[in-house]
């Protein structure tokens, strides 16, 4: 009940903050559906709704080969400083003088695509594009526009995440695969190497089955990737800055609860 008031509050200050609403030029969205790569994808070049750690923008996409239509949200998070690479290599397995670490930091902005409205029948795609980030983390040969797809179910769209775990084939002859996120395209696996992902929607709260925006998330993790095998580990990490909620929210809120209060008592 909390998380349903909390995101309709969130509704009105997004509205009153869309007055400054963020323009954008086409160059400026991720390649995938840039209007040379997707001729079919119409991106509003203004942001809807305005958070403290992402915009939104309105999505249309028109696939010609069915004749049918796609409403999305695509969402601008800006990435904190606890976006990086971490790298880490276990160099003895080749003669070395042990273990290397290395991190990288990521900047820019993560973009994500996520319905407007939840199928409950059918698994629920989010498209993540990651050519906006310096420097491109996608390291897939295959997917030259760095886009990332993944799927879930209504039910895990509306607890707000999923995750997915392979041990990959390291010789073991055991190999455990589990978790609620399907895996559709971009992330390189090696034919040995395990995956482990973590994938929140921050912001975005689909509680009534409808796509609302949540102020009050202050989960930091978007998504996390981990790529592993007997003598590395790459450890892939997107994250927002998790802001804190000023006293005027909460002075607001009681308030606006006040009124509604009343108004429910006059009626």
């Amino acid at each position: 009940m909390k998380i349903y008031q909390y995101a309709s509050l969130a509704g009105l200050i997004s509205l009153s903050a869309n007055a400054q609403a963020i323009s954008i030029s086409t160059t400026e969205l991720p390649t995938a559906i840039s209007p040379a790569n997707c001729p079919g994808c119409n991106v509003s070049t203004n942001s809807n709704i305005d958070l403290p750690t992402m915009s939104v923008f309105d999505m249309l996409t028109y696939d010609t080969s069915t004749g049918t239509a796609r409403e999305s949200w695509l969402l601008r998070y800006n990435l904190s400083s606890n976006s990086r690479l971490h790298s880490v290599e276990d160099q003895t397995y080749f003669g070395g003088d042990g273990i290397t670490t290395t991190i990288t930091p990521y900047t820019g902005y993560l973009w994500l695509e996520a319905p407007k409205v939840l199928d409950f029948n059918n698994p629920n795609q989010f498209n993540v594009y990651t050519d906006k980030i310096m420097p491109d983390p996608d390291n897939s040969i295959t997917d030259a526009l760095s886009t990332w797809s993944f799927s879930m179910s209504a039910t895990d769209a509306i607890a707000g995440s999923a995750n997915y775990y392979f041990s990959g084939f390291d010789g073991s002859g055991v190999v455990v695969e589990s978790g609620n996120l399907s895996v559709l395209d971009g992330l390189f696996i090696c034919v040995e190497c395990g995956i482990d992902v973590t994938m929140n929607l921050v912001g975005l709260d689909y509680s009534s089955g409808t796509a609302g925006f949540n102020v009050l998330d202050n989960r930091g993790l978007v998504l996390e990737y981990r790529d592993f095998f007997d003598y590395f580990t790459d450890t892939r990490t997107f994250a927002v800055a998790a802001v804190p909620v000023p006293a005027a929210f909460w002075l607001f809120s009681s308030g606006l609860v006040g009124l509604l209060g009343l108004s429910r008592r006059r009626k």
